[in-house]
């Protein structure tokens, strides 16, 4: 954070963004007014994601009473408490994180926020006898007001589908969607998108490119599996939307 910025919004912008809240449940954190509303947001966000695990209690100096009058819905959660010791803790938490990269049942929602038009772009002149390259492409269209001021796009890619250039997008976790391998890369765009305006995320015209590569045995496999790509895009204020893309159906740009 830099002098002069909104300390609420960068809570908010956090709470969305992670994928868990570690909670430590104590007597002072009942007591704290603050502590209770980032709690709600996060208990919100399972409910508005159809009961997608999100918050993670542990428990200090509570008992288990306590934790009910406090809140009978934490008190339903399984939690960890700190008297087991920080060992126990740290791998309790982090097999339930590792289980997620892994994650069999990603649900994909419609997009309704941005409207999404994947293509792709033919380097024939690069390609050499089977191999086939190619760039990607993704132009997005704001369709209702605010100004979208900043939001994190993550491209989940299929691992069988040879990546030959990537710019401007870090590496995240390896995940399972439909018995098929993905790995997530993502980006966070910073400049305003408009209402009705078009722009290019990944391209050559952005600072986001993906070149990608294959031969006519990884094609014949694409198409008769119906590989696709799924993305997901985090905002500031309102909860990540998901969807995906065939690769067959890609429009040629």
């Amino acid at each position: 954070m830099k002098i002069g910025d909104s300390l609420r919004q960068k809570i908010d912008e956090g709470l969305t963004l992670s994928r868990f809240g570690i909670v430590v449940l104590s007597p002072a954190f009942f007591k704290k007014q603050w502590t209770g509303l980032e709690l709600n947001g996060l208990l919100q966000r399972e409910v508005v994601g159809r009961g997608e695990k999100v918050v993670l209690p542990v428990w200090h100096n509570l008992t288990p009473r306590e934790v009910t009058d406090f809140s009978p819905i934490l008190s339903d959660k399984l939690a960890i408490n700190t008297n087991q010791g920080i060992n126990v803790i740290s791998k309790q938490l982090a097999e339930v994180i590792s289980e997620h990269e892994i994650d069999e049942d990603l649900t994909i929602v419609k997009h309704s926020y941005l409207s999404l038009d994947f293509s792709f772009k033919s380097l024939s002149a690069m390609s050499t006898g089977k191999l086939h390259k190619y760039e990607l492409f993704l132009r997005a269209n704001l369709l209702s007001p605010p100004v979208l001021k900043a939001f994190r796009l993550c491209i989940f890619w299929p691992n069988n589908i040879r990546i030959s250039k990537l710019e401007h997008l870090r590496k995240g976790v390896d995940r399972k969607i439909d018995n098929q391998y993905y790995t997530e890369y993502w980006y966070d765009e910073i400049s305003p998108l408009y209402p009705g305006e078009q722009k290019e995320l990944i391209g050559l015209d952005s600072n986001a490119q993906i070149g990608y590569e294959f031969d006519n045995d990884i094609w014949s496999w694409v198409n008769s599996n119906s590989i696709k790509l799924q993305y997901k895009i985090y905002y500031e204020s309102i909860m990540p939307e998901t969807g995906d893309k065939n690769f067959k159906d890609l429009n040629e740009f």
